[in-house]
């Protein structure tokens, strides 16, 4: 169907229309589907993605979305993958309109060109809007000033329950605003702040620099981890690639130990060690909310890592962690001790009558599908010595041990990412 039919079947509310994704618009299409809006009462899901449209196009829109009632989810993101097509004119103009709308729930204008100006004026005209519950922001050139007007709107009346921005560079600044913000706040659930280009050290770089602000500022962050010892109401957090060290990392478990609601949380692409992770594998041994925990692409050694597979034996609440691109995978200690961790009597004698395939049972237990078996599959690990099988595969161990985790991944990639 091409974009003339398409806009077409949205013009006469075609009852099949009510999610679309537009690939070709330009600007002489954006009038009609503008056109189209005003009158739709269908369409609840519409994603511009990959597009022609500026900022200009952008006012009939907009125009539109004043006086449409139907439409909850809204996608503009950037062009062909060349150029960026949304700047703060448009961010403006898209917020004015937004404040008349009282049906948007989910705005994702990632990959454009806002910056620290749309922001600001996206804000600024924003600040009426009470029914928005989604912000994508992510890879707009937002920094710390555009950080600084996010944190501050979060205090008022801006009713998000997630904000996205990842891929942006909001500096130390940022995430001490971010972090201002999470102590008062009382309505985010999610927060995802997944960093920008991976840090390129210079001749000078040291491994302990990691932890001084002339190479990546990590007070920002420490203060966002004070805030998780206050906040009541973020359940996600995703923290990836910022470069965290141990000390930071260190602070991060201090609030694990105290916080009650976060129930993910994602520390992948940092630098955290073996300390860092010593000391969340004794906040998980106290921690009875978090469920999701991402340490992948760290610099986790096995000791470390062992003492993360025995926190499990007592933690009854995770269900999913990942540990994939550290130092630990071929460990044959952990790997035993996370089968212990990962034992489901019941579950396993059931699976028994369906396969005596032994890899694909293993990866039952340590694959990130908890239904892999049931589901077939290729098993991702191998290697695993015969008194590991042997663990596994009895029946009589207890079903008590671990007996809520169902996801542990050495090989799989995250779950919070983008």
């Amino acid at each position: 169907m091409n974009i003339e039919d398409i806009l077409d079947k949205l013009k006469v509310n075609c009852t099949e229309l009510t999610k679309l994704n537009i690939k070709e618009v330009d600007s002489s299409s954006a009038q009609r589907l503008a056109e189209a809006l005003k009158t739709n009462t269908v369409l609840s899901d519409l994603k511009l993605d990959t597009n022609n449209i500026t900022d200009h196009d952008l006012n009939d829109i907009a125009e539109a979305l004043t006086s449409n009632s139907a439409l909850t989810t809204l996608t503009i993101t950037g062009n062909d993958g060349s150029y960026y097509n949304i700047g703060p004119e448009g961010a403006t103009i898209l917020a004015t309109a937004l404040n008349l709308n009282t049906t948007l729930r989910e705005l994702d204008l990632s990959s454009n060109n806002l910056g620290d100006d749309g922001v600001i004026g996206l804000y600024n005209a924003f600040s009426s809007n009470s029914s928005l519950k989604m912000l994508d922001l992510s890879e707009n050139s937002i920094g710390p000033d555009g950080a600084l007007v996010i944190a501050k709107q979060l205090n008022k009346k801006l009713a998000l329950t997630n904000l996205i921005l990842d891929y942006n560079d909001i500096g130390d600044d940022g995430f001490k605003e971010l972090a201002k913000a999470l102590e008062v706040n009382t309505i985010l659930r999610k927060l995802s702040l997944f960093g920008p280009e991976p840090f390129e050290p210079d001749e000078n770089y040291q491994e302990e620099a990691i932890q001084d602000d002339e190479y990546y500022p990590q007070e920002g962050i420490l203060e966002l981890a004070k805030a998780l010892t206050v906040n009541t109401t973020l359940d996600e957090l995703n923290l990836a690639r910022n470069m965290i060290s141990n000390t930071t990392a260190t602070k991060i478990a201090d609030a694990l130990f105290v916080n009650t609601t976060l129930t993910a949380i994602g520390l992948g692409y940092n630098s955290i060690g073996n300390i860092g992770a010593s000391k969340i594998s004794e906040a998980l041994q106290t921690n009875s909310t978090l469920k999701t925990l991402e340490l992948h692409n760290n610099k986790i050694e096995e000791m470390a890592g062992y003492y993360l597979a025995r926190a499990l034996l007592t933690n009854i609440t995770l269900t999913d962690l990942t540990l994939d691109k550290n130092d630990i995978e071929d460990s044959e200690e952990i790997t035993k001790t996370i089968c212990d961790a990962t034992f489901e009597n019941e579950e396993l004698e059931e699976l028994a009558n369906c396969s005596t395939h032994q890899e694909k049972r293993i990866a039952f237990l340590m694959g990130s599908n908890p239904k892999f078996e049931k589901e077939g599959g290729t098993c991702n690990i191998k290697g695993l010595p015969n008194d590991v099988l042997k663990m596994i595969l009895n029946p009589s161990r207890s079903p008590e041990i671990g007996r809520n985790l169902n996801t542990i991944s050495l090989q799989n990639p995250s779950q919070l990412e983008r």
